[in-house]
């Protein structure tokens, strides 16, 4: 039976098969949504129909049928991407789009240290932890360590692309964003996802361009595509990538 949420504007149904995909899929109806419906596909690979509330399951399933080669595609492409996915357990980090070897030595260290040594990356901690607690500090102290990154490599990009663009963003911040990889609040600050430096470094650009641009068009319309291709005319490879690819830019 259909689960309603608290949120009484949507509703969510149970999963279903179709035959043709033989995948999973669940539909999460919206009163706000009018007319489109679209496919999600969320970072556990789950695939998500949004829809009006009342579409019926054949228009569903007819979407379904003519993003069949689209669906399948990007699900091969997630389990690729996941074999490069950066962690403390597989010894992979990812820097500026190259997959570095991660080595944590035990160190009697005063402070945590991040250093890069050729294709090694090297995180010494200062203490002596249980498994759990070391590598929560492991993490911490590469997160620390990507945000500063961010902060550098991030800013100097932007202090390029607004030379260029004839924009001048009030402030830049680094946050650790779940979900996107950056934000502009209508008032001329701008948020960049710190994990945003793991992408090399055409990507970071694509998405310093991309939040820059709403400086001048405050909105995703064909205005604002236009400056973004105006200064990167490859821009949409470069989306599809961090599409993509975005789910190993994490640890």
């Amino acid at each position: 039976m259909p689960n309603k949420k608290q949120d009484t504007n949507y509703l969510e149904e149970t999963t279903f098969i179709l035959a043709e995909l033989g995948i999973p899929y669940s539909v999460k109806r919206s009163k706000r949504r009018k007319r489109t419906l679209s496919i999600k596909i969320d970072e556990n690979e789950n695939v998500i129909i949004l829809c009006p509330w009342r579409t019926s399951k054949n228009e569903i399933e007819q979407l379904l049928r003519e993003k069949k080669n689209w669906i399948t595609r990007t699900l091969i492409m997630r389990q690729k991407a996941k074999q490069r996915q950066s962690s403390i357990e597989t010894g992979k980090i990812m820097f500026l789009g190259e997959q570095y070897v991660l080595k944590t030595p035990e160190a009697g260290r005063r402070q945590s240290n991040v250093r890069i040594d050729g294709t090694t990356i090297i995180v010494e901690i200062k203490e002596t932890f249980g498994p759990e607690e070391r590598s929560e500090k492991i993490r911490k102290t590469l997160v620390k360590w990507l945000r500063k990154r961010a902060k550098e490599i991030i800013g100097e990009r932007v202090r390029k692309f607004q030379e260029i663009m004839n924009v001048q963003p009030k402030e830049i911040k680094i946050r650790n964003y779940k979900a996107r990889w950056g934000s502009h609040n209508g008032k001329g600050v701008i948020t960049f996802n710190l994990f945003l430096v793991m992408a090399p470094l055409e990507i970071v650009d694509y998405v310093v361009v991309h939040e820059l641009a709403h400086l001048i068009e405050n909105n995703h319309s064909k205005k604002f595509w236009c400056q973004v291709e105006k200064i990167l005319p490859d821009y949409r490879q470069r989306r599809i990538w961090l599409r993509e690819n975005g789910i190993i830019l994490r640890i």
